[in-house]
């Protein structure tokens, strides 16, 4: 086959540049890698090593993102381009447990995937913005190690809806911090790993805490009193 012929671009002598991804993809299609190299930029910035590789005459040129393992790798095609996913076997469970929260095309996608000793090879035909969004801001947090914060844990829904919320979408880990946590039966119990102070059970303003949108900005917590 001749580079004429593929799809892939095959030209081992020249690494592809910018200008020659564009021209071999077209033009909207670069602005999608574009965007999607953006994406991950700011998601992960100085995370990744990214390089070019070149997979002899079948595959040609592709452009890796890797830290310990790959994360993704770009294929740029005539007229298109391909991103190829792989999770490994602690991976698969994590995607899997998110997948019901995401499209149905991404779905769909991932159902069609291979899989080999060392993971599920999830190949997708980047063709919209929305598609990128759906495939990576879903896929994100699994690399993700997550504290989450709050001012008081009272009767605990507020952090348990957010904790569930977060859990799937299956971070690396999870953990709680609170500045306040009040003595009291919770509605909804949750294990928290970081407290600053326990608090008896009364309704305190204050550094960010309020009542009825004032106290807010007192740079103090007290206890508020009714009036006698």
């Amino acid at each position: 086959m001749t580079d004429s012929e593929s799809a892939r671009m095959l030209d081992r002598a020249h690494a592809p540049t910018p200008a020659s991804v564009a021209a071999w993809i077209g033009a909207r299609n670069f602005k999608r890698w574009t965007d999607l190299t953006a994406f991950i930029d700011r998601c992960y910035p100085a995370v990744f090593n990214v390089e070019w590789l070149f997979g002899g005459k079948k595959h040609g040129w592709s452009l890796r993102y890797k830290k310990s393992k790959s994360f993704c790798t770009f294929i740029p095609e005539r007229s298109r381009f391909r991103v190829l996913i792989v999770f490994g076997a602690a991976d698969r469970e994590k995607a899997e447990a998110i997948l019901p929260g995401l499209t149905s095309h991404v779905r769909e996608d991932y159902r069609q995937s291979p899989r080999y000793p060392d993971g599920t090879w999830m190949v997708t035909t980047v063709d919209s913005a929305f598609y990128i969004a759906a495939h990576f801001q879903g896929f994100r947090l699994q690399m993700e190690h997550v504290l989450l914060l709050d001012d008081i844990l009272d009767t605990g829904l507020t952090l348990a809806a957010v904790r569930d919320r977060l859990c799937a979408q299956a971070p690396a880990s999870l953990r709680i911090g609170v500045l306040l946590s009040k003595k009291r039966r919770r509605v909804r119990e949750l294990a928290v790993d970081y407290v600053g102070f326990e608090i008896e059970d009364e309704f305190v303003v204050g550094y960010g805490m309020d009542y009825q949108g004032r106290f807010r900005n007192l740079p103090c917590i007290g206890v508020l009193k009714a009036p006698s």
